[in-house]
Order: C-alpha cells, then sequence, then structure tokens
C-alpha cells in the first residue's frame, strides 16, 4: 500500500511536466531510495531487485492506469520476495540452532534459556518455532544427543554408568536413565550387561 501511494503521488507530481523524461528520472529514483531501504531492513535481496528493472515496468506505462497497475504488480511481487527471504531466514536460523544444541549438547546448562541467550531471542516463540519446523523440542534433540553419547560410552568404555551420566550432561543418574530408556527401550545398565556378557561369550568360544 505505502508503495502504490509513492507512486500514485509521482505520477501526480509529473502532471504536466515533459514527458517521458520527468517520469523516468522520478521513477528511477524513488525506485533506487526503495531498493536501499529494502535491503537495509532485510525485506529484499539487492541482485533480486535490480534484475527485476521495475523501473522499466513503470515508465514503460503509457497510461495512468497502466502505470498503477504496474505498480500493484510490483508491490505484489515485492512482497511475495520479502516473504520468501524471510523464510529462508528463518530455515537457515533454524538449522543453526539445531547444530548448536546437538554439539552442545552435553553441557549442563543447556537447554532453552541458553539457546535463547545464545541467539538474542525471545525463549517461548524460539520453542514454538523450532517444534513447528522439527516436530519435535529443543529439550527432546538434547536428550537425543546425550543418550547418544552415552551409549558409545557404555559400549566402549568401563567409565561407571553415574560418571557418565555427568559426562554426557545429566545432573542425576535418575535423568539419565529415564531419558535412555525412552530413547534406546532399556536401560543403560542392561545395556552395558548385555555387552559384557557379549565379551564373556567371545572369550569363551576362544
Amino acid at each position: 500500500k505505502q508503495l502504490q501511494g509513492q507512486l500514485q503521488r509521482i505520477a501526480e507530481n509529473c502532471i504536466g511536466m515533459p514527458y517521458p523524461t520527468s517520469l523516468n528520472l522520478t521513477i528511477n529514483r524513488f525506485m533506487i531510495l526503495l531498493q536501499n531501504q529494502l535491503v537495509e531492513q532485510d525485506l529484499a535481496n539487492w541482485r533480486h531487485i535490480t534484475q527485476a528493472d521495475f523501473s522499466r515496468m513503470l515508465s514503460a506505462a503509457g497510461t495512468m492506469a497502466a502505470y498503477l497497475a504496474a505498480g500493484a504488480r510490483i508491490a505484489e511481487e515485492l512482497v511475495t520476495h520479502a516473504r520468501e527471504l524471510r523464510q529462508g531466514q528463518r530455515d537457515g536460523l533454524l538449522r543453526d540452532i539445531r547444530d548448536y544444541v546437538t554439539e552442545n549438547a552435553t553441557d549442563m546448562n543447556m537447554g532453552l534459556t541458553a539457546v535463547a541467550r545464545q541467539f538474542r531471542l525471545k525463549p517461548r516463540e524460539t520453542a514454538e518455532a523450532f517444534r513447528a519446523y522439527y516436530g519435535e523440542s529443543i529439550n527432546d534433540v538434547i536428550h537425543t544427543a546425550r543418550v547418544k553419547k552415552a551409549r558409545e560410552l557404555l559400549l566402549t568404555t568401563d567409565i561407571p554408568v553415574q560418571d557418565i551420566a555427568s559426562a554426557v550432561g545429566y545432573c542425576s543418574l535418575a535423568t539419565m536413565y529415564r531419558a535412555f530408556t525412552n530413547v534406546e527401550g532399556v536401560a543403560p545398565g542392561k545395556l552395558r550387561q548385555s555387552r559384557l556378557k557379549d565379551r564373556k561369550s567371545e572369550g569363551g568360544g576362544s
């Protein structure tokens, strides 16, 4: 609406002046200012705007009706472009958040508050956007990453389970047991026991 209003005023101000030179100059000046404003506000990609050559579309209009119709098409295209750009930025941000959470999951302080602080976002909006995009919560990703690391340590080391819980970011063994059982379908102690049984059977066979 703002764009169409500005284009209307440009046309009205050029009435009675030499045509089309005056209109072309005014349109070109206006489009340059508009491009700068949109790019600064992250509402448009500079290359997209310049390649679209909106000034030519407006200048080519032979009547006021055609001129305003071209302005309406430009406004619609700019809105669509801005939405696509924002969506792309949002998708990239959510992927960055997931990478950050996965890489730092074993930090006991990792959680929604830490994520919001890291990316300077509001916790509630971050949580809702993340769940809507991935179909799971930030805590779900944290637990999955922690359980994956715990499983690796259970199967490849002799570190006590209590120490493993601390190593992967859990403040208590009980919390790790619940998360591990939910993800793996088996308690960490039983997983380690099965590993020890496999070792004994291999040793007996030799």
